[in-house]
């Protein structure tokens, strides 16, 4: 039988807050409004008392900081969360728009609407959704699809598996790196921007204004490049290729060992390949996997674990994860 407890805060944050929320199963959605206050709804699902024993409920305030926190009782541990499971926690917060967002999930969904300031968001399997959002956001997830609308200023995305969906955006700037899962990104390019994309697997398609004035240079030991766009320059050599559009301008960056990158008019439609990248000599766009931390986590446990704890963050644990899946294997 499920059963279910509700827990509500509101705490009085003039001039908006630092919201803090972190989770261990179960959905976030933060939203922003015109409020000087932060309301928090947090709903607590179990259908045993061993999983309800097993979760804990932090909700509170210092200054304008706030935070609501779900995490594993000390008493029982990851042990007993391995045994009996955890009680699953739904957060519904409403807060200032003007506000910083910082939010962490192991295991569930993530929203943020309506927000300008920074955002920060981590997830280990999950899907994430941004919308209406101005200001720094920073994404990192190991499996899970994110998707945004409406977004304005620098963005820093790094998946290891799952589809980036971005819509009706206007970026300053723009980092993203994927090992798999296809990116596909609308959005406004700034002049004085710059707009890097790194895959290891998986395609990047960027819909763009039909005036852009850009540089693109890429490089791919296999991916190609495919455009609509018209070209007043471009060359290539092996495992590279360079094409000035409009005369030429803000600088587009590709690296990929598979992936194509696909540049077309935002209402038109993807065009035909215009050069390919099929030589050995072409360097990868993928980011070097970073050596692991100590101490050696020997199971999935063990890393899911160290990062509710805030031993690992989300990048590192989804490097034990995949290392320990590779030593399964052999």
């Amino acid at each position: 039988m499920l059963r279910t407890e509700q827990i509500e805060r509101t705490f009085s944050v003039p001039g908006g807050c630092q919201l803090c929320v972190s989770n261990i199963t179960g959905k976030i959605a933060v939203n922003g409004g015109e409020s000087d206050q932060v309301h928090v709804v947090a709903i607590k699902r179990w259908r045993s008392q061993r999983q309800a024993d097993a979760t804990e409920i932090d909700i509170g305030q210092e200054g304008s900081r706030v935070w609501a926190r779900s995490r594993l009782c000390r008493k029982q541990g990851w042990w007993g969360w391995a045994r009996g499971g955890a009680a699953s926690v739904d957060y519904v917060i409403e807060l200032p728009r003007h506000s910083q967002v910082k939010a962490s999930s192991v295991s569930g969904a993530a929203e943020v609407s309506s927000i300008e300031g920074q955002v920060s968001i981590e997830s280990v399997s999950g899907p994430i959704v941004v919308r209406d959002a101005q200001g720094p956001l920073s994404v990192k997830t190991v499996s899970g699809d994110v998707s945004g609308q409406a977004l304005r200023g620098r963005v820093h995305l790094e998946t290891i598996s799952g589809r980036v969906d971005l819509a009706d955006s206007d970026l300053s700037s723009l980092s993203a790196a994927s090992v798999s899962g296809p990116l596909r990104i609308a959005t406004d390019l700034q002049p004085t921007g710059e707009y890097r994309a790194q895959t290891v697997s998986g395609n990047v398609e960027l819909l763009v204004p039909t005036t852009l004035q850009c540089t693109v240079e890429g490089h791919s030991i296999s991916g190609r490049l495919r455009t609509t766009l018209a070209q007043t320059s471009r060359g290539h050599g092996p495992g590279t290729w360079r094409i000035e559009v409009g005369g030429g301008g803000v600088g587009l960056h590709f690296d990929s060992v598979s992936g194509d990158l696909i540049l077309r008019a935002a209402e038109g439609e993807a065009g035909a390949e215009l050069t390919g990248a099929g030589s050995s000599e072409a360097t990868t766009g993928a980011a070097p996997e970073a050596a692991p931390p100590t101490p050696v986590y020997s199971t999935a446990m063990d890393v899911l674990s160290a990062i509710e704890a805030g031993e690992l963050s989300v990048e590192e644990g989804g490097t034990w994860l995949r290392q320990l899946k590779e030593r399964q294997r052999t």
